[in-house]
């Protein structure tokens, strides 16, 4: 069995490099229309056997005037409040992560790519893998984005908003 240490330093540097061409790419800092996003939730009673389908639309934006922020990053502002939420993550993500013990045994290695709201209340929902390495790895991020703490939500024009989040979480042996 391999072990794979990474410094703090290297996986800071490497998750930063892959979220800020992420938002580059995405262009995250510009104002723009929201969207529609439909989500199903199905829920079937054992008691009854009975299923019952909601549908929503969720208003989002995918580039807005302030991100949300991830942790406790109070009187910071621009590029410093980035950074902080930005680090505050990634210790998030390094304390969290398990990697899964089938996919570490079959040598799975691979980023996964997942989207998910920060919702105008700043709860975390949406969860959807866009890119995904296996099973095990896809489900332990949903799993880890699940249980993230509350962010401080994105804004556009000062007034707080459900913004759109695609995070690369990588695995390694």
């Amino acid at each position: 069995m391999r072990t794979f240490v990474l410094s703090t330093q290297t996986f800071i540097s490497r998750f930063f490099a892959s979220c800020l061409f992420l938002a580059l790419y995405t262009g995250v800092f510009a104002q723009s229309e929201p969207t529609l996003v439909k989500d199903t939730v199905v829920y079937f009673d054992p008691v009854t056997f009975t299923e019952t389908m909601t549908v929503t639309l969720t208003e989002v934006f995918q580039e807005v005037d302030r991100l949300p922020v991830f942790g406790a990053c109070t009187d910071l502002i621009g590029e410093e409040l980035e950074k902080c939420s930005f680090y505050n993550l990634v210790q998030y993500i390094s304390a969290h992560l398990r990697y899964p013990e089938m996919a570490k045994k079959d040598g799975v290695e691979g980023t996964v790519l997942v989207r998910f709201i920060v919702h105008s209340k700043g709860e975390v929902g949406n969860i959807f893998i866009t890119e995904g390495v296996s099973p095990d790895c896809d489900k332990e991020v949903k799993r880890l984005i699940q249980d993230m703490p509350a962010w401080q939500p994105g804004e556009v024009a000062g007034k707080p908003v459900n913004v759109v989040m695609v995070l690369p979480v990588k695995f390694k042996l």
